[in-house]
């Protein structure tokens, strides 16, 4: 996996062979059989770590409202695909796609994480911590706007952990921007969707 993730970083989650990997380890492709059923398989089990890793950064803690969390959650994964962009590649390849196929229909838990952010989600504008907003669309937004930040940097800092806080900053700003009831960026997204919704 760890191969693996090096050349989906390098290169995006097609822009490699099974037998890339092979070499890299100095191993015969057969080999690579007795783990995975495919680089599809591959890909879905990486995805799925993926997921895992970054779902780490989005629970909530104690006497922490919604707002705080998505946050707080925002900021982590900005750091954690900043670290490992393998990860930013694999989620911005999948909201880029109309359906799922190959190893997205396989990285179950990606649906598992998003249906309890989801429900989370639903919770804070029932409650109008959140605008009302759907949750596609804030994820898309975020993921698509992190994502893109991390893989296309411009970075005005030489450090790696000036280049962290300044993605931290951007999540938090996004995400305030895109679910605050009030924020007139937040009406101004809100807008355009719905126009790109109805053509």
């Amino acid at each position: 996996l760890e191969v693996a993730e090096e050349l989906v970083a390098e290169h995006g989650p097609y822009g490699f062979r099974l037998q890339d990997v092979a070499d890299r380890l100095n191993v015969k492709p057969p080999a690579l059989y007795n783990h995975f059923t495919s680089r599809d398989d591959l890909i879905a089990r990486l995805a799925e770590k993926g997921s895992w890793l970054a779902l780490a950064g989005y629970f909530r803690e104690p006497g922490e409202d919604q707002m705080t969390s998505f946050r707080r959650g925002a900021r982590n994964l900005a750091k954690f695909w900043y670290e490992r962009p393998a990860f930013a590649r694999l989620s911005l390849w999948e909201i880029a796609q109309s359906e799922a196929t190959g190893w997205q229909e396989s990285a179950a838990v990606d649906a598992e994480i998003r249906e309890r952010s989801r429900r989370a989600f639903q919770r804070a504008i029932d409650r109008g911590e959140f605008r009302d907003i759907r949750w596609e669309h804030y994820f898309t937004q975020l993921i698509g706007g992190l994502a893109s930040r991390v893989l296309f940097p411009r970075f005005d800092k030489t450090t790696e952990r000036a280049n962290v806080e300044t993605l931290q900053l951007e999540a938090d700003d996004l995400v305030v921007r895109l679910l605050t009831p009030d924020d007139p960026l937040s009406r101004l997204v809100q807008k355009l969707w719905e126009k790109e919704s109805k053509s």
